[in-house]
């Protein structure tokens, strides 16, 4: 009886214990380059050149002439109501945004349009021309609001980094995108080819500035989608074009910068950290709304320590995002691995040891997304340098395997396949759309 009355005491008392040491352990200093990121302020840009207000202001109801500045006023009044919750006895409560960001409906554009990764499109831009003549007129704003955007000079991510925030409406953005694209592809189906390749030029050099300047993840990968879109109708028009004895450029490779997640890590470590601030910042009451466990487990976590914890994480992720393609999935694993939370910290600081475990993102699909675009441009270009020269079925396999134009992730020379005529490279991306490309021989 005495060994069971004493194994409950332990029981007990242990509780008791771990908590008392959670609470009086004293919280760490945080890292000189976790502040230095904190610290770091966006460009400064005016509200009218600003790229990114452009891209937020997109989808303003189209009786909204200024849409730049609907998306800096959006912007200002989402800041606003982060800062009335961050005085607020509920700095983490939900956000409701409904009312500053609504939808506009541009979107079922795309329904109507051609994929050229998908099926061969001249046929559908000669014989539909009028239906994009329509849907050309029935667009115009967005249209046009899409061609504003290319002027504007500057781009500075001005809102405030919060994992609340609403996240862009990408389907209007890549609706009228998509048409875009189908009207130069049209063009260069009606013979137009050289203003047809500069519309679609230009094109490639706005997702890809997009690509260089945003530190948001999402918008990166929408450009990237872009870029994945806009290549695709550039090889179509260039079978089309080849026709005609005209010559397309080829298209540059990717940069470091371009490829590069970092920003967009960093624009995540500092949300990562808002809502630690949030989450430590306990009241004696309950805040309004809030769950009663939620609030119970304030004073167990120890935000500094977390943010280090979570800012080794997101540098960890930069940096494999930056490494080459050949070394990308060798070396992933063991820098993950890196990242394994300790027992200790799991001891001194238990809700953030658990944030860390479930909220780490794996990133790896991000960077296959990237590196299968960069290969889309190899195959682009290869397929470019194949018309060039003339080669024909006979001499194709040995053209790509003298060809500097190469598959990204092992350097191995690119594929071809004569029964279903794509040209291709292997990519460990299993859900990949950028590792196939189209090259019917003449």
């Amino acid at each position: 009886m005495k060994i069971v009355l004493g194994a409950l005491a332990v029981l007990l008392v242990l509780p008791a214990v771990f908590a008392l040491l959670v609470l009086v352990w004293p919280d760490s200093d945080l890292d000189d380059a976790a502040q230095q990121t904190l610290a770091a302020q966006p460009a400064q840009v005016d509200e009218q050149e600003n790229l990114f207000n452009g891209l937020t202001g997109f989808g303003a109801p189209l009786n909204e002439e200024d849409f730049v500045a609907y998306g800096a006023h959006r912007v200002r009044e989402i800041n606003r109501r982060f800062a009335l919750t961050d005085s607020s006895d509920n700095p983490g409560a939900d956000i409701d945004f409904t009312d500053v960001w609504p939808a506009s409906g541009a979107s079922t554009v795309s329904q109507d349009l051609c994929n050229p990764d998908e099926n061969p499109c001249a046929g559908y831009w000669r014989e539909q021309r009028a239906t994009l003549d329509e849907l050309e007129r029935r667009h115009r704003t967005h249209l046009q609001r899409l061609a504003h955007l290319h002027t504007l000079p500057g781009y500075a991510m001005t809102m405030t980094p919060d994992y609340r925030a609403p996240l862009p409406r990408i389907s209007d953005f890549l609706a009228v995108y998509k048409l875009r694209l189908n009207i130069l592809g049209a063009r260069c189906a009606a013979a137009d080819t050289r203003r047809a390749f500069d519309g679609i030029t230009t094109e490639i050099a706005f997702a890809r500035r997009i690509l260089h300047q945003t530190h948001h993840l999402l918008r990166k990968m929408v450009a990237a989608e872009q870029l994945r879109q806009a290549l695709y109708v550039y090889a179509e028009c260039a079978d089309l074009a080849y026709r005609e004895a005209t010559t397309p450029d080829p298209v540059t490779p990717l940069t470091a910068a371009e490829m590069s997640l970092r920003e967009p890590y960093m624009t995540m470590f500092s949300e990562a950290v808002r809502q630690l601030t949030q989450l430590s910042m306990w009241s004696s009451s309950i805040p309004p709304g809030e769950d009663v466990a939620d609030w119970a487990l304030r004073p167990l976590i120890k935000p500094n320590r977390s943010a280090n914890l979570a800012f080794a994480t997101y540098t960890t992720l930069a940096a494999i995002s930056e490494l080459p393609p050949t070394r990308l999935q060798s070396e992933t694993p063991h820098l993950l691995a890196t990242l394994q939370v300790s027992w200790y910290e799991y001891l001194i600081n238990p809700v953030g040891a658990i944030l860390q475990r479930i909220a780490t993102p794996t990133g790896a699909r991000y960077m296959y997304r990237l590196h299968d675009v960069s290969g889309l441009i190899a195959l682009l270009n290869a397929k470019l340098e194949l018309r060039k020269q003339n080669v024909t079925a006979d001499g194709l396999h040995a053209a790509l395997a003298a060809s500097a134009w190469r598959n990204p992730y092992d350097n191995g020379a690119l594929s071809w396949d004569s029964a279903t005529q794509m040209l291709s490279f292997a990519s460990p991306n299993g859900s990949s759309r950028a590792n196939r490309l189209r090259h019917v021989l003449q």
